[in-house]
């Protein structure tokens, strides 16, 4: 398991040209752009989508390692095979559940399910406790700040078949049309 301590690229950034825009953003809003760039994919223009693309590989040094670094551990992933076999052992399968959710705990068997349930959990303390630390620590670092140079898109150069929520995700690309349009 990365520790997330080691997710922490520490880059120093040069001046941009003038076809580049620095902003800073959190490494949250970072792993929310890396994620949604696949969304853009269909759009038009040569120029617009080579912008798009080597913007992505900007942000890849910073938004890769976040997937590795917020995996379970394998015995984490044991114990949560451990816990959801215990449930399908309890549950009451004569109730329907909504889709995509588990069916409840059957009620004649509820306070045996939440012995075990607690006892599985008291035994594997620890290890939810790592969990847990894990899972503070990614959001914290989520929070930090990073500057990161994007290649500029000038506004009117954006594909007039773009969404708002698409134009939401490169809003920190977007910049004032350049002067003599070198784009």
């Amino acid at each position: 398991m990365a520790k997330v301590s080691e997710l922490k690229p520490e880059k120093k950034i040069s001046a941009p040209s003038r076809l580049e825009k620095t902003v800073t953003l959190t490494i949250g809003e970072i792993r929310d752009i890396w994620n949604g760039m696949a969304r853009l994919a269909n759009l038009i223009g040569v120029r617009f989508i080579f912008t798009i693309h080597a913007n992505r590989e900007r942000l890849r040094e910073i938004a890769q390692p976040l997937e590795e670094g917020i995996k379970p551990s394998p015995d984490f992933k044991t114990f949560q095979q451990e816990y959801a076999k215990l449930r399908r052992e309890y549950q009451d399968d004569t109730r329907p559940a909504p889709p995509d959710m588990e069916a409840p705990i059957d009620p004649a068997r509820a306070e045996e399910y939440r012995i075990k349930a607690k006892a599985l959990e008291e035994k594997n303390k620890d290890l939810l406790e790592q969990r847990q630390k894990q899972i503070e620590e990614f959001n914290e670092l989520l929070q930090e700040k990073r500057d990161v140079i994007f290649l500029a898109i000038p506004v009117s150069k954006i594909p007039r078949e773009i969404t708002a929520g698409q134009v939401q995700l490169i809003m920190p690309m977007l910049q004032d049309d350049l002067e003599g349009d070198d784009w």
